[in-house]
């Protein structure tokens, strides 16, 4: 999941509907997230570590992930057992657990999906008229805070912090499910992109040969390949 995608996600999870506290608080915050949004999708290479905590019932689960994107329009996707690679011309998944190589090879002459735009002024807008409210703006140790509480009963609450240098999203807290919630944080760490091994992002790590010929390379010689883009 690219930085872009991953904000639209949280402006359509955590804002689902806010009344402001105040009008300049409102305002601010609709620059606030005009901000960010153009700083996600102006993003071409980056590494980003993401860990989530999730917290129920006293107990709590840790996950780490890794989404990392260069210039040429790959993204190598790490979680658990599974590491996917997207590239211009296929996409593959490879799964440790049944040790597969998903693969899907684009039609050159279907092009690229374009990613719908979030308007963050107009989710303000509308979480404003669903009548939650909106609080913070103050800069913590995590960055600068954002707390949406929905208008009714039994939605979860939301935070999130955003560097207010780069203004990129640093941390997500919400709460999910009913009943016993679990409470869910996620914390965004990037890297220097300038430092990616581009030797990470070849299709030749895992998979060689091409069309009906695609096989595992050496590394992964015991692994069955699935055409996903083949019926």
């Amino acid at each position: 999941m690219s930085r872009a995608r991953a904000l639209m996600i949280v402006a359509a999870l955590a804002l689902p509907a806010a009344a402001a506290a105040d009008e300049p608080l409102a305002s601010s915050a609709a620059n606030e997230f005009e901000l960010i949004a153009a700083a996600h999708q102006a993003l071409q290479a980056y590494d980003l570590r993401i860990e989530v905590a999730y917290a129920a019932a006293g107990t709590v689960q840790a996950l780490q992930a890794r989404v990392a994107c260069d210039a040429r329009r790959r993204c190598l996707r790490v979680f658990q057992n599974a590491t996917a690679l997207e590239t211009p011309e296929l996409s593959l998944l490879v799964d440790a657990n049944d040790r597969t190589i998903s693969v899907a090879v684009r039609d050159p002459a279907a092009g690229r999906t374009a990613t719908a735009q979030v308007d963050p002024t107009a989710r303000l807008e509308a979480w404003i008229k669903g009548g939650g409210s909106l609080s913070g703006g103050e800069l913590t140790d995590d960055g600068r805070r954002w707390a949406f509480q929905p208008a009714k009963a039994g939605l979860p609450a939301a935070q999130m912090w955003v560097d207010p240098s780069s203004h990129l999203l640093r941390r997500l807290l919400y709460e999910a499910g009913t009943g016993a919630r679990t409470q869910v944080d996620i914390r965004y760490t990037s890297r220097v992109a300038a430092r990616l091994d581009p030797a990470e992002f070849e299709v030749s790590r895992f998979i060689e040969g091409q069309d009906a010929a695609i096989a595992p390379a050496q590394a992964y010689a015991t692994y069955r390949i699935i055409r996903a883009d083949r019926r």
